[in-house]
């Protein structure tokens, strides 16, 4: 990637033109930059997915944007497209995937409550519902749910599969803040790597930590990594080359 520096509140990096070359993207006062173009923005940028050839973003309501509905957006080579939008009591989107070519959202439908869904048509048809579900992520025929609380206040959240109607938990050590579906070992089996040492004193009580739970059947879970000097992992974020991981924690 050519650097460019430039001031911005977030930064991401994705192929876009599929010519092997990361282009640099930046959010700044409500503005997208990329490569020479702008573009403001209707809503607080939330969060993001990097697709191989394309930036999937999500826009709502945010300090500056108190009316702002929920959207989401790919950008590609031949611009920005709207790919979905909808009013809501709380209009945010906390998760983005795909599988398949396929999209995969969390967003907040009342309250506290998170739906887990494909977009298909331009409609989310949702999977999945609970509590402070903000990680939620496809896993063949299955969903890895990840919750940042429980269903009493300042309980600690949780993490399961739900594969339809069946609900398997996993042990976690406290609220699941970030996840991702990678073959983190290369064995041909999706693993799960998550965030979830979240506390709701996350300043004093909170812990940066990084478990795997290895495929196929998720029994074997492993600590990946601690950072003692912060507080939460926000992101987890596979590397092209399928080995390396950015982990971006709240100080490093």
């Amino acid at each position: 990637v050519h650097s460019t520096k430039r001031a911005a509140d977030k930064t991401a990096c994705a192929d876009i033109d599929s010519d092997g070359i990361d282009e640099e993207i930046y959010v700044h006062n409500g503005t997208l930059y990329w490569n020479e173009n702008r573009e403001p923005l209707t809503g607080s940028f939330q969060t993001f997915h990097r697709g191989t050839e394309r930036f999937l973003f999500a826009t709502g309501f945010g300090k500056e944007f108190r009316d702002a509905p929920t959207q989401l957006y790919a950008l590609d080579s031949s611009g920005i497209q709207k790919l979905w939008e909808k009013d809501r009591s709380r209009n945010q989107i906390s998760s983005i995937s795909e599988q398949d070519g396929k999209v995969f959202l969390s967003t907040f439908s009342e309250g506290t409550l998170v739906q887990g869904g494909w977009l298909e048509d331009g409609k989310l048809n949702s999977t999945s519902e609970f509590k402070m579900a903000m990680s939620q992520v496809p896993l063949g025929d299955s969903v890895v749910i990840g919750r940042l609380y429980g269903d009493e206040p300042r309980a600690n959240g949780d993490l399961r599969i739900k594969t339809g109607a069946k609900e398997t938990p996993l042990p976690t050590y406290r609220g699941v803040k970030t996840l991702l579906v990678h073959d983190l070992n290369q064995d041909s089996h999706p693993d799960i790597l998550v965030s979830d040492g979240w506390h709701y004193q996350y300043a004093s009580q909170g812990k940066a930590r990084v478990q795997v739970y290895l495929g196929p059947d998720y029994k074997d879970v492993r600590t990946l990594a601690n950072f003692d000097e912060d507080y939460t992992v926000s992101r987890i974020e596979a590397h092209r080359n399928g080995t390396d991981y950015l982990i971006q924690a709240s100080k490093h």
